[in-house]
């Protein structure tokens, strides 16, 4: 099933990018995710939209829940991916917690989904996360 003309929705075997263990198969790359630099990617627009008004889809994608502080304060939301998920594709990893997207809070998958809508005609998206360790790193996406 395509979910706009040319795209393709990877199957939910193997880690892009990383040969899958045992007789998994490995996952489908997606051409509209490109990776262009150190924690740097192209994505198309298109796919961003597509996903936008397709909430069922992008709920297959992640699983997301509200992180909060030592005070009890919504900081961001955490990440819960599945092993093909085309936000893996982008960098992101499973127990990841996004605080903010382009400087705008983001503590759930419709506040990301409003953040983007609100951020849409932008070029360029920063993604302000936290790993596991609790180091943190910043994502650029150019759109195109």
């Amino acid at each position: 099933r395509q979910p706009y003309e040319g795209a393709r929705i990877p199957g939910r075997a193997g880690v892009a990018g990383h040969p899958p263990r045992g007789r998994r198969k490995p996952c489908e790359k997606l051409e509209e995710v490109r990776k262009v630099g150190e924690r740097k990617w192209v994505v198309e627009r298109a796919i961003l939209d597509w996903y936008a008004t397709h909430l069922r889809e992008l709920d297959k994608q992640a699983g997301v829940a509200v992180y909060r502080d030592e005070n009890g304060k919504k900081v961001g939301a955490r990440l819960y991916l599945p092993r093909c998920s085309v936000l893996r594709q982008g960098g992101l990893r499973n127990g990841d917690v996004i605080t903010s997207v382009n400087g705008r809070r983001v503590t759930s998958i419709p506040a990301a989904v409003a953040t983007y809508l609100a951020l849409r005609n932008d070029r360029v998206i920063k993604v302000e996360i936290t790993g596991k360790n609790g180091k943190k790193r910043v994502h650029t996406y150019k759109l195109k």
